[in-house]
């Protein structure tokens, strides 16, 4: 169903969708099945499909890995792009730097620190049942770090440093953003993550459309939190979810409750 509609007639070569809240609930790791006929219908009209999202690669390849080689990934809220299988672009967080922010962090009993390389996740949870649930989710790629100095011993380089807390982060978004906001992207991620990058998706999504020498023009989005809202401000067709803050709604042009169904019934047109 759509709730808030512009007038669209407008014909797109790229389509980029946020994951949780958006395409799942968040945390969850199985698509609706519309999504395979959403991906056959595109390629049948030669339309580029993207997940654009602050998870992993790894884990946005996880959703669909039988279609790793036709999707477009913008991962870590925009810190890394990465297509059939070869990163485009990693854009390092050097400001501020990834350890500093780690320790703000830790001044927050009810909040812990992960730390974002291409490949790997540093975490340290201090609540026993997140390790566990980070070991399934991520076989093989995250290390646990109970001291922040370990952070200098990560040889690759960080490209994002994500506050987790299981009762949520709004009321650290304001301490962060006005300690940090003016020289890095500090966003809302879903209910339990604070993301920090000197990245974003709208920018991963500008560098690749001119990459590929396709127009803003003919780019729709779709997200839910404050993380899209350069995504939304990117492109020329932005629809955000219903169940979306009202100031995130705000950036959008229309305001959806399947975005599954907008995107099958604009393929099927």
């Amino acid at each position: 169903m759509v709730i808030k509609m512009k007038s669209n007639n407008q014909q797109y070569k790229l389509i980029a969708c946020d994951v949780d809240g958006t395409l799942v609930p968040e945390g969850v790791h199985d698509l609706d099945p519309r999504f395979y006929e959403i991906v056959q219908k595109a390629q049948e009209q030669d339309i580029i499909l993207c997940f654009a999202s602050g998870r992993q690669y790894d884990d946005l390849v996880a959703l669909a890995p039988e279609y790793e080689d036709e999707l477009v990934y913008i991962a870590a809220n925009g810190s890394v792009l990465v297509e059939q299988k070869e990163v485009v672009k990693a854009i390092e967080l050097t400001e501020p730097e990834p350890k500093e922010i780690c320790l703000e962090i830790k001044k927050f009993s009810a909040a812990d620190y992960h730390i974002s390389t291409v490949d790997d996740i540093y975490a340290n949870p201090r609540d026993p049942e997140i390790r566990t649930i980070l070991t399934e989710i991520y076989p093989g790629s995250v290390i646990f770090i109970d001291n922040v100095d370990q952070i200098d011993k990560i040889e690759d380089p960080i490209i994002k440093v994500a506050l987790h807390s299981s009762s949520g982060v709004d009321p650290y978004v304001e301490h962060f953003s006005n300690k940090w906001g003016d020289v890095c992207h500090v966003a809302k991620a879903g209910f339990s993550w604070l993301d920090f990058t000197n990245s974003d998706k709208g920018t991963a999504l500008k560098e690749y459309c001119k990459l590929k020498d396709i127009p803003l023009s003919e780019t729709m989005v779709f997200g839910d939190n404050t993380n899209d809202i350069s995504m939304f401000n990117a492109a020329s067709l932005a629809g955000v979810m219903s169940t979306s803050d009202p100031q995130v709604q705000a950036h959008a042009d229309l305001i959806v409750e399947d975005p599954y169904q907008y995107i099958l019934d604009y393929l099927n047109n």
